[in-house]
């Protein structure tokens, strides 16, 4: 549990004082009326360490000595710096993939990293498609076939596998979503193939 901001101020300040109270000498026997400028005993103080900190930070009173003063902002910078894990990690893309029912081929997919879109999901509408594609090759062969909203791009995949003349593969102009269709096209698409495949990011807007 982090500390509140009274609790710190709290702290802060007792470490102050313990720093410009000579060794041996109480709260009472500071000089009054001076406050923070009667002090001419520079020490040094260990300041224990809040709740969930690992180590402690040492502190100098900075009475008086503007090195002191450096030290001790370049000490409690560190202090406000939030831990590495306290930040949620970029997940890693995802893996998926698809067994042609035609000739028993494996397509390798690769789908987005986690986002609003849902687009890192292979949707089962997906393989549905991709089969009813591979089960009439004459849906495709020598046409030009353009997905909406594709995702991975499977059944732009598949369509393209089946003999496609061309094939448009597009989905909302997500740079994570983009380089999966890309980086699928290429691993499963073979260069000899005579099918035309563009990649694209397209965002249709409306006027009412």
């Amino acid at each position: 549990m982090r500390p509140n901001i009274a609790s710190l101020a709290v702290w802060l300040l007792a470490v102050g004082l313990a720093a410009c109270t000579p060794r041996g000498a109480g709260i009472a026997d500071r000089p009054l009326g001076g406050g923070m400028a009667g002090c001419t005993h520079p020490t040094t103080a260990q300041a224990a360490p809040l709740p969930g900190a690992s180590t402690a930070i040492r502190l100098r009173s900075g009475c008086g000595d503007a090195g002191d003063d450096s030290a001790a902002e370049d000490a409690l910078r560190g202090m406000f710096q939030e831990p590495e894990a306290f930040f949620e990690q970029k997940p890693p893309q995802g893996r998926a993939s698809y067994c042609r029912p035609s000739d028993g081929q494996l397509v390798q997919l690769v789908t987005a990293r986690r986002n609003p879109l849902w687009g890192h999901l292979l949707w089962n509408a997906a393989r549905v498609i991709a089969d009813y594609i591979e089960g009439d090759q004459t849906l495709v062969l020598g046409k030009s076939v353009l997905e909406l909203g594709a995702g991975a791009g499977l059944p732009a995949i598949v369509a393209a596998l089946n003999g496609a003349k061309c094939v448009t593969i597009t989905d909302y102009p997500d740079g994570d979503l983009v380089e999966c269709m890309t980086q699928n096209v290429a691993q499963n698409i073979p260069p000899s193939s005579n099918c035309l495949v563009h990649v694209r990011g397209y965002k249709v807007c409306h006027k009412f």
